[in-house]
């Protein structure tokens, strides 16, 4: 593909210029370049509508989009032909359905060359156009968009391709809003620019369902970033007047279509409007009392689109009650036939109750002025309401097949709007009602397998957390304390395993959601927490609790709003020896593998390291089950040596030393469910080697003025255990049939041993040698004269 370039009469290979110019990292020089100059390739545009692009279209929008770009001469002064652009906008008002013609292969070659110019404009440096050249290219973007969208002759992806691209342009330079510029014309422009691309996905739908999806959620999430900055220009000191007619005008087209969207899931203005105004409010400083008449806020769309929602939620609950009615009359074999009967009934709830939070997620940035919104406490009221029904209904369709999948999403945007409900509209009592309907609904959702659905849940109740007031925090506080004590008293029980697992997912989520004060509420409760979880995992037969047991343990010890005490550390303890119980392994074996295994040792250490870094203070009291537990994992890096462990060596002299080798290791401290995955990678060697480093760092300024004893004090205190880590390694090391072989894995954790030998005293080391046998000795002194050597500081 070439295209002639009319300023300097040279042709420039298109396919070059993108290989090159993705090599490049120096758009300077790029731009002194007249060959790559963007005039060249504004021209190249023009002149491939020129050339293959222009013909006679049946649809008069194709010919005026096409002549306008033909007629632009690039080497003068751009002049915007006003007279042109309002006619093409009439004809986008009054478009018809073209009738569609076969298409020119010299036509669809151009097409492709203009897909790859376009690009090519596209991965340019904003700060590389000069003032004319943005308008010039804000300007052809916006007659391509138009003329490639109207062309139904051409295939719905290479239109979307290109629209799109050309979509991204006009975003690139939307804050150019000028006289001259196309966008600050007419608000019909940025209508335009925000809503076209749903004549894409609609027209796609026929091709390829995937397709199709794929497009709405691009268009969908390119009309949002316009919005917001639509909205930021009609809210600014001077707002854009064109900015703000278009924000007036889609307010308008929102009341009229809120009903249709419910119905029937398009137009879809209401839903990008209310996501874009959530975006914007939530980055936008507001004071106390505002001032709702501002056109930013379509405070009478807004009032006016949650009446409707209201009247819809009522509708809701009626179909919801019917089907519960109709689903108790109906026998096992008629209940598929009648849950597909309210399929469409329960889309339309699903939008409703979308539509619902997405109301309530507008109201939490008005702070106290959300009052003023008249139909708001309706809104709380009707969800309120919609609760027993909903569980009813889900209660009653557990085993149906078909329904589960529209009742199930249903269902989460249900819980999703319920949550996030204003605080100032729950009363004491609806907290716990709230608690336990999540709880049932997340149960279900989770067991279902949905986890799109789980993370839109678990984002809905962490805002509920950080929204809640003292008293609602200190309820839902209460309910986690009656769920863990049910969790305890079944915790033998098999069915149960799937609510243990849920139940520690949402304290997870609990701990981590909640504010600097509901943390230091839920400190007066950490110790029940943990002394619960610690019962369930005696008992757990489900690898999941304890992987997310291990994440919770992790999240407390890294936290230092927490505080934790010496008694809360030695809980944490004793909570992590149970993944190194054997009975652990015997239970979990058929759940673990490889990448769970290495999961897991990750995840101990960076529990340990955490305590050693933020809480050496409290760990001083407890360290022997710290130590115990660091000993044990350095087991996870043995591997066995190859002659003996395939018998090629088997004399009696050989045997007997393996034998008495084997003595001082008879009961290994081990980690029995990992043991089977040992040797681990390297990667595991590094998280080992990080946590050894942290118990010899000192803690940070403001850790050490929090305590009663100076770094120097701490660091003695643990010195006295630490010799117990060399002991253990050597002792592996000194062992016949089994240690650590692997190089690079030994290179990582003697580096890090020879910080552990750093504050070691003479008498230590007298000690650890007094620990080994003579292979460990001989070692041991090896790893002493290299440490003296290459690592000992000196004071040089």
């Amino acid at each position: 593909m070439k295209y002639e370039d009319e300023s300097t009469d040279q042709y420039i290979t298109a396919s070059k210029l993108t290989k090159s110019l993705l090599r490049r990292a120096n758009f300077y020089e790029a731009k002194c370049s007249k060959e790559w100059s963007i005039q060249t390739f504004l021209n190249n545009i023009v002149h491939l509508f020129k050339t293959k692009l222009h013909a006679e279209y049946s649809d008069p929008i194709l010919n005026s989009a096409a002549q306008m770009v033909s007629n632009l001469n690039i080497k003068e002064a751009f002049v915007l032909d006003k007279i042109a652009i309002k006619d093409l906008l009439e004809n986008i008002q009054s478009k018809n359905v073209a009738i569609q013609e076969d298409i020119e292969q010299d036509m669809m070659s151009g097409v492709q060359e203009l897909d790859v110019l376009l690009k090519i404009l596209l991965i340019f440096p904003s700060e590389y156009f000069e003032k004319n050249e943005r308008t010039l290219v804000v300007y052809i973007a916006t007659l391509v968009d138009i003329w490639c969208v109207s062309n139904i002759q051409l295939d719905p992806l290479v239109r979307s391709k290109i629209s799109l691209t050309c979509k991204s342009l006009s975003l690139q330079f939307i804050h150019f809003f000028s006289i001259h510029s196309v966008l600050g014309f007419d608000s019909k422009i940025l209508a335009w620019l925000i809503t076209s691309s749903r004549q894409l996905s609609s027209s796609s739908s026929h091709v390829c369902k995937s397709t199709s999806t794929i497009l709405g959620k691009l268009s969908d999430k390119l009309e949002e970033s316009i919005l917001r900055r639509v909205i930021a220009f009609a809210g600014a000191k001077s707002p854009e007047k064109h900015a703000a007619q278009y924000l007036t005008d889609t307010a308008q087209r929102c009341i009229n279509n809120t009903n249709q969207y419910i119905t029937n899931g398009l137009p879809t203005e209401t839903v990008s409007l209310l996501n874009a105004m959530v975006s914007f409010l939530n980055t936008r400083k507001t004071s106390s009392d505002i001032d709702l008449s501002n056109v930013i806020y379509v405070y009478d769309t807004i009032t006016t689109v949650s009446n409707d929602v209201v009247k819809a939620l009522d509708n809701v609950k009626a179909v919801i009650v019917s089907a519960v009615e109709g689903i108790k009359q109906s026998t096992q074999n008629e209940e598929g036939n009648l849950m597909s009967q309210y399929t469409s009934d329960f889309e339309n709830a699903t939008r409703t109750l979308y539509l619902a939070r997405l109301l309530h997620e507008y109201l939490k940035p008005l702070r106290n002025s959300i009052d003023k919104v008249l139909s708001t406490k309706e809104l709380s009221r009707s969800l309120m309401g919609l609760a027993s029904p909903v569980i009813q209904l889900l209660q009653s369709t557990l085993d149906s097949n078909g329904s589960n999948t529209v009742i199930c999403h249903m269902a989460t945007e249900f819980i999703a709007a319920f949550c996030s409900m204003p605080s100032s509209h729950q009363h004491l009592k609806a907290s716990k009602h709230i608690l336990a309907t999540f709880w049932f609904i997340y149960s279900l959702i989770y067991n279902a397998g949905d986890m799109a659905s789980v993370e839109l849940l678990s984002n809905a109740f962490v805002s509920w957390i950080k929204g809640s007031s003292r008293e609602q925090f200190d309820l839902i506080v209460e309910g986690f304390i009656e769920q863990a004590e049910e969790q305890v008293a079944n915790r033998s029980c098999v069915e149960k395993k799937q609510k243990q697992v849920i139940f520690v997912r949402l304290l997870l989520l609990l701990f981590g959601a909640s504010s600097d004060y509901q943390k230091t509420r839920l400190k007066k409760q950490l110790p029940v927490f943990i002394i619960k979880v610690t019962l369930i995992a005696e008992r757990v037969i489900s690898l999941e609790f304890m992987q997310t047991m291990l994440k919770l343990l992790a999240q407390l010890t890294v936290d230092e709003s927490y505080r934790l005490s010496s008694f809360d550390v030695s809980l944490i303890l004793s909570c992590l020896v149970q993944i190194a119980r054997p009975e652990a392994s015997k239970i979990l074996k058929n759940q673990i593998n490889k990448q769970s295994a290495h999961d897991i040792f990750s995840d101990i250490c960076n529990i340990l390291s955490n305590l050693t870094g933020h809480y050496k203070e409290q760990l001083i009291d407890v360290l022997p089950p710290y130590i115990a537990i660091t000993q044990a994992l350095l087991h996870c890096f043995k591997s066995g040596h190859v002659l003996l462990v395939n018998g090629l060596d088997a004399s009696p002299k050989k045997r007997k030393n393996d034998a008495d080798n084997k003595k001082p290791l008879a009961v290994p401290r081990t980690i029995a469910l990992l043991s089977d995955f040992a040797p681990l990678n390297d990667i595991a060697a590094q998280h080992y080697a990080r946590l050894l480093k942290t118990i010899v760092q000192k803690q940070h300024s403001y850790m050490t003025m929090k305590t009663n004893r100076s770094n120097q004090s701490l660091i003695k205190a643990i010195a006295k255990h630490t010799p117990s880590l060399l002991i253990e390694y050597f002792t592996i090391q000194s062992n016949a049939t089994m240690s650590i072989l692997q190089p690079s894995t030994k290179s990582l954790l003697t580096n890090a041993l020879y910080d552990i030998l750093d504050i070691c005293s003479d008498n230590d080391r007298a000690f650890i040698m007094a620990c080994l046998d003579a292979s460990g000795k001989l070692l041991f002194k090896e790893f002493y004269n290299n440490w003296k050597e290459n690592h000992k500081y000196s004071g040089q």
